[in-house]
């Protein structure tokens, strides 16, 4: 009986399975490409969208972006860390962003977010044509990794 049981526990255990089952204590910041951070971005501002690139040439793919938080809160201190990790890895803008809220660290609903970094190389590229905002990148906004009042147990203190 017991086998039957720790078999269902695991099963159950690897369906919950996500992209920072293990991050019970810090948010992190993924980049999966080829950075160029020779190339800076005008005026340090980051173009974040939903959209995807509505042109075919102009641009340099760099690669994937992804915000993992641990608490629950807004998706503005996401999109300003995917806006700091554009202009450190030399991108111009973050296109096809998607946000969602999964269950992670101390959050059932803690707010995610991945896009694709571009690097714009041509001076006729018009970000006006797609919907999205401008981030000035390199500024810090506190993210709440701290334990809420009212929740036992130690999960650790924010790095940020």
């Amino acid at each position: 009986m017991w086998k039957w049981i720790v078999i269902a526990m695991i099963l159950v255990g690897f369906g919950c399975a996500q992209d920072n089952a293990m991050m019970v204590s810090d948010n992190t910041t993924l980049f999966n490409g080829t950075a160029d951070p020779s190339h800076t971005a005008q005026d340090s501002k980051i173009f974040l969208t939903t959209d995807p690139v509505p042109f075919r040439d102009g641009y340099k793919l760099l690669g994937e972006i992804k915000v993992l938080t641990v608490w629950w809160g807004g998706f503005d201190p996401v999109y300003q860390e995917m806006a700091n990790k554009a202009l450190e890895i030399g991108a111009d803008a973050v296109v096809e962003m998607k946000t969602w809220r999964q269950p992670a660290g101390g959050s059932w609903a803690a707010p995610q977010a991945s896009g694709m970094a571009i690097q714009v190389n041509d001076e006729k590229f018009d970000f006006t044509k797609m919907s999205g905002k401008w981030w000035t990148g390199r500024v810090t906004i506190k993210v709440k990794t701290s334990q809420p009042e009212g929740v036992e147990g130690n999960f650790g203190d924010s790095k940020k």
